[in-house]
């Protein structure tokens, strides 16, 4: 009988590691799209940029300045150029402008590919 207790007590204590290391696993960071959030690994496959001065890593549409030993979710830099849009974007037409939006960034098509540009007047706010 105590071996038994012993064996469920080290599986429940094998799972539980497992779990909280997945929690800040890369395959994780990449679900935090709220600006503002702090993550302690970035995803894997991001990339980095350099507008102006400043480093940026990006994931899908994600961008994240370092911050200590962690990574926080930031806007997107305006007048960064990107070739190709990130996965999920939507095309919207605001005051007879053709945009693309990703959650809260706003795109406009440009010379070889595509500029974020400031959110459009009358733009709605996506929130989660």
């Amino acid at each position: 009988m105590a071996r038994s207790i012993t064996k469920l007590l080290l599986a429940t204590t094998v799972t539980a590691t497992l779990l909280s290391a997945c929690a800040s696993s890369p395959a994780e960071a990449h679900r935090v799209h709220a600006v503002g959030v702090s993550v302690n690994v970035l995803p894997v496959g991001h990339r980095t940029v350099v507008v102006g001065k400043k480093r940026y890593f990006v994931h899908n549409g994600v961008y994240y300045r370092g911050q200590g030993r962690n990574f926080r979710v930031v806007a997107a830099p305006v007048g960064l150029r990107v070739a190709t849009l990130p996965a999920g974007f939507v095309a919207v037409n605001l005051n007879g402008t053709r945009y693309y939006r990703h959650g809260n960034t706003y795109y406009r098509s440009g010379q070889k590919g595509f500029v974020v540009v400031k959110r459009p007047r009358g733009a709605r706010v996506v929130v989660g």
